[in-house]
């Protein structure tokens, strides 16, 4: 009888771990930042790199994984330690899209760190570059600095993201996404906020502005395009993965 009892608990034990293993990457983020922990307190360093080396994301505040938009024109990036732009694409036949623009806003759980990103996603490849205008965002939260960027790669697996209906223009939520991020951009110390920004025109990229432009810039105030090239940031690269599993999201 004890041994029956035993057999049934190791069975039910290696079942839970084999559940436990087939769902631990899911909505889990790992970032590094080599260049981040000279800069700040060892105190402070250790902290930021035991959160953010090995966080969630809180699904209960991100309501999805991102949102694909259809993009007419092919953009071109740099990947980081090449000098040469790299095309995303193509924008597909008449009929199909194969081309978009992925906004991504995402929250840590606990720590409550914010995550914009914007890069472009071409179907028939395993790579894109960070949209040039906009890039991303890592601010708020326990972090509490702000490390913003237009340049780097993101790369996905083969059905590495969600579901997108390639016969459907519109806007279409991503229910999820793994992938794997090489971002460059600056780190400025105590600049930091909880707020999610938003585009605005400018014809600076200093300053936004009412009258319609051919560039936007992320903005906290709608008044100021959010820099790069802050006076006292330090250039700064940013290794990792994002996993992101929102069962809730309907692809539109």
């Amino acid at each position: 009888m004890k041994l029956a009892i035993k057999s049934v608990f190791l069975l039910f034990t290696s079942i839970f771990l084999v559940l436990q293993c087939d769902t631990s990457d899911q909505n889990k983020v790992k970032i590094d930042m080599p260049q981040l922990l000279p800069l700040i307190s060892p105190t402070d360093g250790a902290m930021v790199y035991y959160y953010l080396s090995d966080r969630k994301i809180d699904t209960d505040k991100t309501s999805n994984c991102g949102t694909a938009s259809p993009t007419t024109s092919t953009t071109t990036g740099t990947i980081p330690g090449q000098t040469t732009p790299v095309s995303t694409g193509t924008t597909g036949s008449s009929t199909t899209q194969s081309l978009y623009t992925i906004s991504s806003y995402l929250i840590f759980k606990d720590t409550e760190e914010t995550l914009t990103l914007k890069f472009v996603y071409n179907i028939n490849q395993f790579q894109g570059s960070i949209d040039p205008t906009q890039g991303f965002i890592l601010t708020g939260g326990l972090f509490n600095n702000t490390a913003t960027g237009k340049t780097g790669t993101v790369k996905w697996a083969n059905q590495g993201i969600g579901y997108i209906d390639s016969s459907n223009r519109s806007a279409q939520s991503l229910s999820y996404f793994d992938l794997e991020v090489n971002l460059v951009g600056t780190f400025t110390q105590g600049a930091t906020t909880g707020q999610q920004p938003t585009n605005c025109y400018t014809a600076d990229n200093v300053n936004c502005t009412t009258t319609q432009t051919t560039s936007t810039c992320s903005t906290f105030d709608n008044k100021v395009c959010i820099s790069t090239n802050t006076q006292g940031a330090t250039p700064i690269t940013i290794l990792g993965t994002l996993n992101c599993n929102s069962p809730n999201t309907v692809p539109n």
